[in-house]
């Protein structure tokens, strides 16, 4: 995936230290695809009566000093910064069009009173809108490295699982073959679970043997979870016994709007590592 282009999308508040992680974690990425970092940052003009071109000077230039801070002691593909003004969900998605971009990566959570994780709004309407695979960063003081171990949720029935699939394999490959889990968890319905297990199984081994090749289970393995809890829970519980860090799940779309399922969100507003969400339809690499 070699480009002359920018093709990782990487939006930034730019307010503190906090987004330092999910800036290295778009340079991880950039530098395994051979590629490069497109970061943006997006500011509301509000009641201020500075015209614009003082406005913008005026935000700009802390941002920029800001984004040169952050890229201090980074490796890793290169990166620029662009400033934009107006409604920041529409302004990043107009700019991931226009750069016909690959991925994006950006942080999600914040933390609650009680210290739980949250996924911000603006994410939640990036990603419910987002044709291109987006890589949620909850933000940390870890060094990002690349993937040991990537879980990938299915649901069995979703286009958007399958995608989430093939992206898997691509992932692996280029992060020098990390073992991948593929995790479906049964349903509570009524019904012999040892035979729904076995039936759920082959039907996952047919759809991983088209993404990952006839030789799959030397690089994946593949785990069916009893009804239980919620999906969520049990794809999160899956993930620790593994020892994930990166998780893989797909979204679907209604009448061109996307829409973020139950298990997605849970793993967006819990999952304390990088969550990689993938539409159903996907442009062309």
């Amino acid at each position: 995936m070699t480009t002359s282009y920018p093709r990782i999308l990487c939006p930034l508040a730019l307010r503190d230290d906090s987004e330092r992680h999910v800036l290295r974690c778009a340079l991880e990425l950039a530098a395994v695809l051979s590629t490069s970092v497109q970061a943006v940052h997006v500011y509301s003009r509000g009641p201020e009566p500075d015209s614009p071109s003082e406005l913008a000077h005026d935000v700009a230039r802390p941002a920029r000093e800001r984004f040169a801070e952050y890229l201090e002691g980074t490796t890793g593909g290169d990166a620029a910064l662009t400033v934009l003004e107006g409604k920041t969900a529409e302004r990043i998605l107009d700019e991931a069009g226009r750069l016909d971009v690959d991925f994006l990566v950006m942080g999600t959570h914040g933390r609650s009173a009680l210290g739980r994780l949250l996924l911000g709004s603006v994410a939640a309407r990036v990603l419910r809108a987002s044709t291109v695979p987006t890589i949620a960063v909850p933000y940390t003081k870890a060094e990002p490295s690349s993937p040991s171990s990537i879980l990938v949720a299915h649901d069995l029935v979703s286009l958007a699982s399958s995608r989430a699939l093939e992206l898997a394999r691509r992932l692996q490959l280029a992060f020098g073959d990390p073992p991948v889990t593929l995790v479906h968890a049964l349903s509570p319905r009524a019904g012999d679970v040892e035979q729904r297990r076995w039936d759920v199984t082959r039907q996952l081994e047919r759809d991983v043997e088209r993404a990952f090749g006839s030789t799959w289970r030397d690089s994946l393995a593949i785990r069916v979870v009893d009804p239980g809890k919620s999906d969520m829970d049990r794809v999160l519980s899956v993930g620790l016994e593994v020892g994930a860090d990166l998780m893989i799940v797909g979204t679907s779309t209604k009448t061109g709007v996307g829409r973020l399922g139950s298990t997605a969100t849970g793993l967006l507003g819990r999952s304390r590592v990088p969550v990689l969400v993938v539409p159903s339809i996907l442009k062309e690499p």
